[in-house]
């Protein structure tokens, strides 16, 4: 006995199932080309398997204390330079009248060096009753200054050696002019206004202390060896100037 079996007839569940299925697959396949994947077809060759995406190389961060990467702080220099005036009591005999003019470099705001020339002139000087002298003084002095930064004031304490000529200027016939040297120690609180931001006002007051003080004498011709009227250098001194400042750096 011969028994024939026939497939079963699908129902709508079955139908609808199908139909989804193959809905899913056609989203799945979308959304993976959208994502960059490349999608094969059944028998063309394996599915070749996804690849991440090739990252930077890490590289080491650099220390804040390592100090071969960090570059080197140049120290600020600044130039100025300056011209003064003022009266002199006592660094020539009586008072004189002087001035001068500098040159200054100054280092991170608070530490200078300066170099500078100077000049004097005093009033007659009655020797004896027959001899008059008009001294005058010139001469160069370095300096090294301590100061305090502010924004618009600069309070300094400078100090240093001088050293020049001092000439008896003698106006009287027959009398000759001698010329002798002169050293001395210069101490010098100032102070700086500055008005701009290249121009200041300087206001100085200077302690002049004599290490050589010359003699301005009156010898007789005849007699060399012999010293007349003599009228010596003050043991201390004293400049008080008024001037201008600029900076050039």
């Amino acid at each position: 006995m011969e028994r024939t079996l026939d497939p079963p007839r699908p129902t709508c569940s079955d139908l609808h199932a199908l139909v989804g299925l193959a809905i899913a697959i056609a989203v799945d396949a979308a959304v993976l080309e959208g994502l960059g994947y490349e999608v094969i077809e059944a028998g063309e060759g394996s599915v070749p398997q996804a690849q991440e995406p090739e990252r930077p190389p890490l590289q080491r961060r650099a220390r804040r204390g390592d100090a071969s990467e960090t570059p080197p702080r140049r120290a600020s220099v600044s130039v100025v330079a300056a011209v003064r005036g003022g009266v002199w009591i006592g660094v020539l005999p009586g008072l004189a009248g002087g001035g001068g003019a500098q040159l200054e470099l100054g280092w991170r705001r608070w530490v200078d060096l300066r170099a500078g020339l100077f000049g004097g002139y005093g009033g007659v000087r009655a020797l004896d009753a027959d001899t008059e002298l008009r001294p005058s003084l010139v001469g160069g002095r370095i300096d090294v200054c301590a100061a305090l930064a502010r924004p618009r004031v600069r309070p300094r304490l400078c100090f240093g050696p001088a050293a020049g000529a001092l000439q008896s200027g003698a106006k009287t016939p027959g009398v000759q002019a001698a010329v002798a040297p002169y050293v001395a120690l210069m101490v010098a609180p100032e102070l700086r206004v500055w008005a701009t931001k290249r121009f200041a006002l300087d206001l100085a007051f200077d302690l002049v202390v004599p290490v050589v003080r010359p003699v301005l004498a009156e010898r007789d011709p005849s007699k060399q060896d012999m010293v007349g009227e003599s009228l010596p250098v003050p043991p201390v001194g004293a400049m008080v100037s008024l001037g201008i400042a600029f900076t050039i750096r």
